[in-house]
């Protein structure tokens, strides 16, 4: 039962580094919060940035840490995303490697078709302007190009750069609703950009074609800034478009429900705030800007009073009190701090020392990371073989307790408190392990140097192939000896393996409470952290190279300041294998809580600013349940959904959910846009603009790498000519085949649960057909692996509609795919539970799933207790059976046997 189980939840202090490394340490919070000082002289005291307005920088840090720019640049359908992937031809290149070539200069927007008339138009143009802002060729660094006619080379140009300020101040002043005037003359050969005031007075005025010195020549030659003239007049063209102000679609939204539609990714003030967000790099910088702001803004004031139209000067003054706030008495600095002060809160709030030095499971040290970390062409021939074919490696397994055992958690690092320690085991430590990153093939060669050397200590056993055997004694000899213990220790393990070649020492509780006592005692003791409890449990005693030994589960707990985390070490047959493990503690709760609460206590929701941060530590709080392994996908599928029946008329409001960055996130868009998209019969339904969105997704992913390019293509691998839909992806169509016939688990496991928590059971059936018919030679794939941890799941979906007839089309899809027969009875006697375990279930089609049980191949309850997801005394399921026994005929002795058989299986619980 799984209720038995270790619960296998990766507890909340997982999320600790990544999350409050966003704010502690990072140089561009530290000058953002220098910008709130910046005092700006009147001629009567001074000014600050008002915190709620457009000049305040917090909005740009969280645009970029939340990844909106990013986002809609990189993702939305409305852009299409120039790649290709194709095979490597390349000499050397191995058969199934492929080559991922990114065109980012033929990035292009998709054209709409002016259903829409202006604001069509408007769309068009603005796509235009957000790639030439917002080039991305570099991720870190999204304004940089190498293209010498772009907006941002125009105003490094050595004789634009000192008036640089003027551009960005009259461009945002522009999408504020101030009619800044900004002019570019008709001159073919030299056009010319001038900024004046409202009554003509010129602030600056430049060439629009900056110098390039060409290598071998003499001269210089010019380049005319197309690119800078097409911004400046959409910029201008636009300024008092009405979408982009008050409440309609696209203006900057001043409640949390605005926000989250993310029309506003389409608003001119939110490009032209990112942009400058990332160009001012200086204090200087920022104080230029700001005065310049300012003075545009206050003399554009002052003319329009000493002009004879004041009709819009009181719009004109709610555009100053919305950037600028006056200092006085009453105005105290700390109070204009109020966001700043609510982000930095963040790991004040979080703040915990990790209890492990393996916050993922990528950190833990075993083959499979070391492979995953490691580009294929740096890995020697022979050591790549050599990965190939070892499982399980127990020496890594052993490096993975030593690390525990030599960590310090109030330090976060690994500490050598002991002389006895070798310089060789230090050294190695010093140079190739840090807490919470994972290890490549140099340390695993180094380690395994190390390895050699203490096999041949005569007490830590090897295999025919030298390498270090699993078991549970065997191990702790090598620790003991790697970390060069005191001799008493091995005396007390001899006396250990004296006890275990007792022939009833695994039935002896008092042997096991022994063991577990020496083992607490032992890891507390050569332990860097004392506070440690070990237990060893699910024993095996196993006899191999002449000695006794023990497999099971070890499980290791550490606490640090109220915090408990643990791993798993599976020791058997085939080696050994670290698990992070642990239970959810109120930590989570509370933190969640507490992050909850800044919203409450620092925002007042009335203004973009405020949305941003709210919205921020949200997201926080929902990472938090990310890295713990809860499923908080309810809201990431109702916005699924919702973009599939509008037929992607808002893509925004999924984009502002979160950066879409990581390979995992984009798998689970790509695996549910799919699932969302596609009939019973795994045909995609709906084309465009959904293939265009995941083309562009996919072509984020790093698919050069082998490993991440089977993976992507996996997640679609349920679909119907999957190979023919996304034309950029040329790939061997040898690399198919292996896909259709070695699908990982893990991946089938993700898209089954992607369907089940969509609630589709015909596609359900579709899947696990199409799955069944692929690996048909290996059937207890699925049985084991995903009905074993998912059935009630999948009851669930199949019965979405109340009826039994999903579960009877998967019965005879199991026959027909060759399933046993005790493997199908078990899959009809789970259903039977559940369903008597239901209240909504109808009397007929409860004897419908009765009456597909033969119960011919199962003779105990222990054969069907393992696949059964709820604790159960049985007792629904014997009233039903009791009451279907009254009514079997006493002439029909096949079915009094079948019912009785039943009746007598669950009796014995």
């Amino acid at each position: 039962m799984k209720g038995n189980r270790l619960n296998l939840t990766i507890i909340i202090i997982i999320a600790i580094l990544s999350i409050t490394k966003q704010v502690y340490g990072d140089k561009s919070m530290s000058l953002v919060k220098k910008a709130q000082y910046i005092k700006i002289k009147l001629d009567s005291g001074y000014a600050y940035i008002n915190p709620g307005g457009s000049l305040n920088l917090l909005r740009g840090y969280i645009i970029d840490k939340m990844g909106l720019i990013y986002n809609i640049r990189e993702f939305t359908s409305d852009i299409d995303i120039k790649y290709t992937v194709s095979p490597d031809t390349s000499e050397g290149s191995e058969g199934n490697s492929h080559v991922l070539t990114r065109f980012r200069d033929e990035d292009r927007p998709l054209f709409k078709e002016l259903e829409n008339g202006i604001k069509d138009i408007y769309l068009n143009k603005y796509y235009i302007s957000l790639i030439e802002l917002f080039p991305f060729i570099y991720k870190n660094m999204p304004i940089e190009t190498s293209n010498e006619d772009s907006f941002i080379r125009f105003l490094r140009s050595k004789d634009v750069q000192p008036n640089m300020q003027y551009i960005l101040a009259a461009l945002l002043l522009i999408t504020e609703g101030v009619n800044i005037n900004i002019d570019i003359n008709d001159d073919q050969y030299s056009p010319c950009l001038t900024i004046k005031r409202k009554n003509n007075i010129e602030y600056m005025s430049t060439s629009l074609s900056i110098k390039k010195s060409v290598r071998k020549s003499k001269e210089d030659k010019w380049i005319c800034q197309r690119k800078t003239i097409e911004l400046v007049e959409f910029f201008k063209t636009f300024a008092s478009a009405y979408f982009l102000y008050k409440e309609n679609e696209f203006a900057e939204p001043i409640t949390l429900e605005q926000f989250k539609s993310g029309k506003f990714l389409n608003n001119t003030g939110f490009l032209i705030q990112t942009f400058i967000y990332y160009v001012l790099k200086t204090e200087e910088d920022i104080e230029r800007f700001y005065n310049t702001v300012h003075k545009m803004l206050s003399n554009y004031i002052k003319d329009t009073i000493d002009s004879s139209d004041t009709t819009h000067l009181d719009a004109y003054y709610a555009i100053y009190n919305k950037l600028f706030i006056h200092a006085d008495d009453n105005l105290c600095i700390s109070s204009t701090l109020s966001y700043i002060n609510a982000l930095e809160s963040i790991p004040e709030v979080l703040k915990e020392e990790e209890v492990l030095p393996f916050s993922k499971t990528r950190h833990i040290p075993n083959l499979q990371n070391i492979i995953k970390n490691t580009n294929p062409s740096c890995i020697d021939r022979d050591v790549r073989i050599h990965l190939a074919q070892t499982e399980n490696n127990v020496s890594l397994s052993v490096l993975g307790v030593i690390c525990c055992l030599l960590y310090n958690s109030k330090e976060c690092q690994y500490i050598f408190t002991r002389e006895e320690y070798s310089l060789t085991l230090i050294k190695f430590f010093q140079k190739y392990m840090r807490p919470f990153q994972s290890i490549g093939v140099s340390a695993y060669t180094e380690w395994s140097k190390i390895c050699v050397i203490i096999m041949k200590n005569k007490k830590v056993f090897v295999d025919n192939n030298n390498k270090i055997s699993p078991g549970l004694l065997n191990m702790l000899y090598a620790v003991i000896d790697i970390l060069e213990e005191d001799v008493k220790e091995v005396v007390m393990l001899d006396g250990i393996i004296q006890k275990v070649c007792k022939s009833k020492c695994t039935e002896d509780k008092l042997f096991y409470r022994k063991v577990n006592k020496y083992l607490t005692r032992l890891f507390s003791r050569i332990g860097v952290n004392s506070y440690v409890t070990v237990l060893f449990g699910e024993v095996k005693r196993v006899h191999k190279n002449g000695r006794y030994d023990l497999h099971g589960q070890l499980t290791i707990l550490y606490t640090y300041k109220d915090n408990q985390k643990a791993i798993n070490i599976d020791i058997g047959d085939n080696g050994m294998d670290i698990i992070l493990s642990g239970a959810i503690t109120p930590f989570y709760i509370t933190k969640k809580k507490e992050l909850l609460d800044l919203t409450h206590m620092y925002t007042e929701k009335d203004n973009f600013t405020a949305c941003l941060v709210t919205h921020y530590i949200e997201c926080m709080a929902k990472d938090v349940e990310i890295k713990l392994g809860i499923n908080n996908s309810e809201e990431f599928i109702k916005e699924v959904k919702n973009q599939i029946s509008t037929g992607f008329k808002n893509i925004n409001s999924l984009l502002i959910m979160r950066k879409i960055d990581s390979l995992q996130y984009k798998k689970q868009i790509i695996t549910a846009m799919l699932i969302n998209s596609c009939d019973n019969n795994r045909e995609i339904t709906k084309i465009t603009p959904l293939l265009r969105f995941l083309s562009n997704i996919i072509g984020s992913c790093d698919l050069s790498m082998p490993n991440v390019l089977k993976e992507v293509i996996c997640c679609t691998s349920f679909i119907n000519k999957y190979d023919k839909i996304f034309p950029h992806i040329q790939v061997n169509q040898e690399l198919y085949k292996i896909i259709d016939s070695t699908t990982d688990t893990e991946t089938i496991t993700d898209i089954i649960l992607h369907i089940t928590r969509n609630k589709l059971p015909g596609l359900l059936l579709g899947c696990i057909e199409k799955y069944m018919k692929e690996n048909s030679d290996t059937e207890n794939r699925w049985f084991n692996k995903i009905f074993k941890s998912h059935s009630k799941q999948l009851y669930e979906c199949f019965l979405q509609y109340s009826s039994v007839v999903y579960l009877n089309a998967l019965s005879k899809i199991m026959m027909d795919s060759g399933y046993t027969d005790k493997i199908i009875e078990i899959v009809n006697v789970t259903w039977l539970v559940y369903a008597c375990e239901s209240k909504s279930i109808s009397p007929a089609q409860l004897n419908q799933i009765y009456n597909n049980i033969s119960i011919k191949c199962i003779s105990t309850l222990s054969d069907i207790e393992q696949y059964i997801e709820i604790e159960n005394n049985y007792k629904n399921v014997i009233e039903m059976l009791s009451a279907k026994k009254r009514e079997v005929h006493k002439e029909c002795e096949e079915e009094k046997e079948k019912v009785n058989k039943l009746i007598s299986l669950f009796k014995l619980k």
